[in-house]
């Protein structure tokens, strides 16, 4: 439901109303983990983190700047995921579910060295991707300027 003013928002500032797919994938991405109930809130995908390796993995061969429209799309699908983190973390004030905890919990591998695990991925996704392109994108294009 919070997903349609900000696809609103977008098309407002000048982007492509296609924008709304990478948003909704962005929202729905987090919920691969619910396939087994064991990985529900796993880290691996209830963190920025598979966004963060595209990102790094798209900006260090030269793609995005090659094709900018995939880091446009990827910024996408990182504010649909933010909106399901918001949903999921801050706006509820109670449990959906057995499995709704906080915080991400940690599975498969890296249970035994879970905080450890879960620490290296937040320091990558926010120095590796967040800092530098998703927060200045996101105020840069949704709230206080325009689209390319």
């Amino acid at each position: 439901m919070s997903t349609i003013p900000v696809a609103f928002l977008a098309v407002a500032k000048g982007y492509h109303p296609a924008a709304v797919v990478p948003l909704l994938i962005g929202v729905f991405l987090p919920e691969l983990d619910t396939v087994r109930s064991g990985f529900h809130r796993s880290w691996l995908v209830h963190t920025f983190l598979v966004p963060a390796v595209i990102y790094v993995l798209g900006s260090r061969s030269g793609l995005f700047g090659s094709v900018p429209i995939l880091e446009t799309t990827l910024q996408f699908i990182t504010l649909g995921l933010t909106l399901h983190f918001f949903a999921d973390y801050v706006y509820p004030q109670r449990m959906s579910h057995e499995g709704a905890v906080w915080p991400v919990r940690p599975e498969g591998f890296s249970a035994p060295w879970g905080l450890i695990w879960l620490g290296m991925v937040w320091t990558f996704q926010w120095f590796g991707y967040l800092v530098p392109s998703f927060i200045p994108w996101l105020f840069k294009a949704l709230v206080f300027g325009t689209a390319p």
